[in-house]
């Protein structure tokens, strides 16, 4: 009686072949697929995080300049319109010419023009303060008022916009302040002085020039 031939034992070939292992290899391969899809971001943002933060740097350096800018001091409108210079502003002095003095000699009276201060008020206009000291030698008394005073603009005589009154005495001086009101684009006006002590007429002297420009 012939022996029948041994079973083979079952190879790898024909393990891929039955359907558990099948369904057991695709399994496996999902699990390799998800585990490469963790991993590879992670190596990406360890390769590129270094190269990352200098853009982020350099943004940051260059907007600084822009937050460190000083910003001057503006000009604070009032209720009626007039625009007041803001606190802390320099004001601006105004060079005064050589020989800024108006002499009368029959009156015997001499004007001294001691400062002068131009302050803006608004866009369009600026406000010219001149202190002036009024000298009288031996006459009886004189008139120091804001009609002895204007302010030629453009050749346009202008009356000042304070008021002005006092009385000298002989062998004594006042000082007062005379302000005006100018354009703010006039860049030269000349000052017109008007005496007139007790006895004697009317008397106007040379206009005397005052530049309003700083130099």
């Amino acid at each position: 009686m012939a022996e029948k031939p041994a079973a083979k034992p079952p190879t790898a070939l024909d393990w891929w072949t039955t359907l558990p292992g099948v369904l057991t290899a695709a399994a496996g391969v999902i699990t390799a697929l998800a585990g490469l899809l963790v991993v590879v971001p992670q190596l990406r943002t360890a390769a590129g995080g270094d190269a990352a933060r200098p853009a982020a740097t350099v943004s940051a350096t260059a907007q600084a300049p822009a937050t460190a800018l000083a910003v001057q001091p503006q000009s604070a409108p009032t209720a009626s319109g007039t625009v007041r210079p803001a606190a802390g502003a320099a004001q601006q002095a105004v060079d005064l010419p050589v020989g800024m003095e108006q002499r009368f000699p029959l009156e015997d009276v001499v004007y001294t023009v001691l400062a002068a201060r131009l302050e803006p008020l608004n866009a369009e206009r600026n406000s010219l303060k001149l202190t002036i000291r009024c000298a009288l030698g031996n006459g009886s008394s004189t008139s120091f008022g804001s009609d002895s005073f204007r302010l030629l603009v453009d050749g346009v005589p202008r009356a000042p916009v304070n008021f002005l009154n006092q009385i000298v005495e002989a062998r004594s001086a006042k000082d007062g302040d005379v302000i005006f009101e100018v354009p703010a684009s006039t860049a030269t006006v000349q000052l017109r002085i008007t005496s007139s002590a007790t006895g004697h007429p009317y008397r106007t002297g040379a206009d005397i020039p005052i530049r309003l420009t700083p130099g």
